[in-house]
């Protein structure tokens, strides 16, 4: 059963509950290894929820040598609604028993793995990243203490749909930060007129053979074509890498060839297709859909790329002109359309919106 419903017997034992404030409209059960986590460092969590939902938050600490405290909720039921929905989905966050708590409609709980060591740069000097992991995404995110004794490291992250997607791209981000890979000058990066870039998903088992052994292979390509080349690898257990190409639009589209024509090569040899070459369509975008289209970080391409099947390349060597072209592999096959179905589906979702939208 739930965690935080008192029994009738517990709720007989709390003696009277009108207080200057009325009859509570919620009255939560906490475990008490949980409290801390309700209440906050000096009370901040507690006096945030207040600030923010306008409800009257109590905890009633006398039943805990029974092993629990009782929060108690005052005021406006809308407010105490929201409320009561916060302190769920802080215990939802913590509790080892998450799957019993019940979450606000809507919401979801799901356990992020991270590798082994990781957990670190996740958190942050003073839990500082993990702090504006929360704070960007919206959601609740907190390390599972519990994972380390099963081995494990991981955290528990609870929201909205779009509120834990998020919270696991800046978990990945940060991850990736250790797993990016990245040769040649870091000038024109940034996407300064002048310069072109791409954004190459690679299959996993094609990324060694960019790399080289001792990344000699991406050294080479870079200092071959002078184009900056970073491989971000914080996807990997998805089953896929990024290679982003940036510099002078001669240097990036030799540094695309020589990073596409390896691709291809390894996937020939093991009798696949992974990369769009001659036989790939080109779909024209315009520029103001391109930033859309690849959502924050490149995560919509790339959710686009591991949902279809497809390999895709956005081309921006004619942005100034007021366009890109997004290259979809192998012309024709299941993948290559329903690619083509998706970028399309939110071309139209970009089009519906204001412009200051889209930005």
């Amino acid at each position: 059963r739930d965690p935080t419903v008192l029994s009738e017997g517990e709720l007989s034992g709390l003696g009277e509950l009108r207080t200057a404030w009325g009859i509570p409209k919620y009255t939560i059960k906490i475990q008490q290894r949980f409290v801390g986590s309700v209440v906050g460092r000096q009370g901040d969590s507690m006096k945030h929820i207040e600030k923010t939902t306008g409800a009257i938050v109590k905890l009633d600490h006398s039943p805990k040598v029974m092993g629990f405290s009782v929060c108690r909720i005052y005021g406006q039921m809308a407010s105490a609604d929201r409320a009561a929905d916060m302190i769920r989905v802080k215990l939802a966050a913590v509790s080892d028993a998450a799957g019993c708590v019940e979450l606000p409609e809507g919401f979801f709980a799901e356990d992020f793995p991270v590798e082994h060591g990781l957990v670190g740069l996740v958190m942050g000097k003073g839990g500082e990243c993990l702090k504006q992991i929360r704070s960007e995404s919206g959601a609740e995110v907190t390390f599972d203490k519990n994972s380390e004794i099963r081995g494990e490291d991981r955290f528990r992250i609870v929201g909205r749909f779009q509120a834990v997607e998020e919270a696991k791209r800046l978990i990945r981000e940060r991850v990736g930060k250790t797993r990016t890979i990245s040769f040649g000058a870091s000038d024109g990066a940034g996407g300064d007129l002048g310069t072109a870039s791409f954004e190459i998903p690679v299959q996993q088992q094609f990324v060694g053979r960019i790399i080289g052994k001792n990344k000699e292979t991406v050294r080479e390509i870079s200092e071959r074509t002078g184009a900056r080349i970073d491989i971000e690898q914080s996807t990997q257990d998805q089953g896929f890498s990024t290679v982003r190409i940036t510099g002078q639009p001669a240097a990036a589209e030799s540094a695309r060839q020589l990073v596409l024509s390896r691709v291809q090569a390894a996937a020939a040899k093991a009798g696949q297709q992974a990369a769009p070459g001659a036989g790939g369509d080109a779909l024209p975008v315009e520029q103001r859909f391109v930033g859309f289209i690849l959502g924050p970080g490149g995560a919509t391409l790339r959710q686009i790329a591991e949902h279809s099947g497809a390999s895709i390349v956005i081309d921006q060597e004619t942005r100034e002109q007021g366009y890109s072209v997004i290259r979809i592999g192998d012309a024709g096959s299941c993948e290559n359309l329903l690619a083509k179905e998706l970028i399309e589906a939110k071309i139209r979702e970009g089009q519906a919106m204001a412009p200051d939208q889209l930005a």
